[in-house]
């Protein structure tokens, strides 16, 4: 009967763990989009352009050889995905946006 309880009691405790390791994460998640994000002002009219995925591709990689990798990493990672590939279609004008405010303020 003890075994069953300190099992019990370690399932307990690993339960709570990981709780605060999604809590954690969660908060990390949080503090890069912060970091990471630029006010990007969207406008409505008809004749902005979404970028292709080649297009983006090619804005990134040029952005990448000028030496801001890790801000796009940072980005890629505050949308929640980890290569361009992953990110939703809706969201590459908003990540080109971002793109162009770091370079333009480096």
């Amino acid at each position: 009967m003890t075994e069953t309880k300190s099992l019990t009691e370690l399932a307990n405790e690993l339960k709570k763990c990981s709780e605060v390791l999604a809590n954690i994460s969660d908060k990390l998640i949080q503090n890069m989009k912060e970091e990471s994000s630029v006010d990007v002002k969207i406008s409505n009219e008809s004749d902005v352009k979404i970028p292709s995925f080649q297009e983006l591709r090619g804005i990134l990689a040029e952005s990448s050889r000028m030496g801001y990798t890790k801000e796009i990493k940072a980005l890629l990672t505050g949308y929640g995905v980890d290569k361009l590939s992953s990110l939703p279609e809706d969201k590459y004008l908003e990540l080109l946006k971002a793109v162009e405010g770091f370079k333009d303020g480096r």
